[in-house]
């Protein structure tokens, strides 16, 4: 039983999830200057350069630990790619509230708790709200983006637990995040060649790829040195609930009744889930 929570790993915690969502506000923010697969590609080309530098990793020799790092810098690119995708046809909350059910899948997963009966089908009531929304506002590309995002997400978790146990500090996630980029940014190149060289464009690809990639990180990190798992679990699970306020202060994105109605609904779940099972979902992105 945990007696004493630190006050200064929670901080930093809450740090690490203003800072990320912070980030892909700023992102869509950019979209219009161009695109989502552009400053996806700059935020993993930029992000990667700057965490080389601060890890200065080593090229592992070992094959098994090659292989857990090139997958899991293709979660990583995957989650974030489809989730950008999904930010430019929805409100930021909403397709955060919707990537978090792949953390919440595996919470959930191999479960025979009764209880847990209860959050899986709470998350289903979040999603149904979601998808039926009276408004007929919500963009289904959106939402399978989204969705998608979701497994790739659940595939980083489960991924970033077999690199952490392989590689020391953060230098799996340093090769992880170089793999990323060199997986997105040919997409960038692709969609919008010119914009990888334009001023604004790179100076918004740097604050993102700072606010997403390195700070957020370094603030998790240090949170998780100092907070039980589960209690940062908690934490985290509030992120879908924290990107719909960051995407009404910096988006002006305001969202229906039905809409923090299912947001409320998964982030409740994603928190029982996290509280009454023994894995936890990570967060580091």
């Amino acid at each position: 039983m945990v007696r004493y929570v630190s006050a200064q790993g929670v901080g930093l915690a809450l740090l690490g999830i203003v800072s990320i969502q912070s980030g892909q506000a700023l992102a869509k923010i950019a979209f219009p200057l161009a695109g989502p697969l552009p400053i996806a590609a700059l935020r993993f080309g930029l992000g990667a350069m700057i965490l080389l530098l601060l890890w200065r990793p080593r090229l592992p020799t070992h094959r098994p630990t090659q292989l857990a790092i090139i997958a899991l810098g293709t979660s990583l690119a995957g989650l974030n790619v489809f989730i950008y995708l999904a930010f430019a046809r929805l409100p930021l909350g909403l397709a955060t509230t919707l990537q978090f059910l792949g953390p919440l899948a595996i919470s959930l997963s191999g479960s025979r708790r009764r209880l847990h009966a209860v959050w899986a089908l709470l998350s289903a009531l979040g999603v149904m709200v979601v998808v039926g929304d009276p408004t007929g506002s919500i963009s289904a590309t959106g939402v399978a983006f989204a969705l998608i995002s979701a497994v790739c997400m659940g595939a980083y978790i489960l991924l970033s637990a077999e690199v952490g146990a392989r590689t020391r500090g953060g230098t799996g996630l340093a090769l992880a995040t170089a793999w990323a980029a060199l997986l997105t940014i040919p997409l960038g190149i692709g969609a919008d060649p010119a914009a990888l060289t334009h001023g604004p464009v790179l100076a918004a690809g740097l604050a993102v790829a700072i606010l997403s990639t390195v700070l957020a990180n370094s603030f998790e990190l240090h949170a998780l040195r100092k907070l039980p798992a589960s209690v940062f679990a908690v934490l985290v699970s509030l992120e879908p609930a924290i990107a719909a306020l960051a995407g009404l202060v910096l988006l002006s994105e305001h969202l229906t009744v039905w809409q923090w109605f299912a947001i409320g609904c998964i982030v409740t779940a994603s928190i029982g889930a996290t509280r009454t099972h023994n894995r936890t979902p990570g967060s580091l992105r």
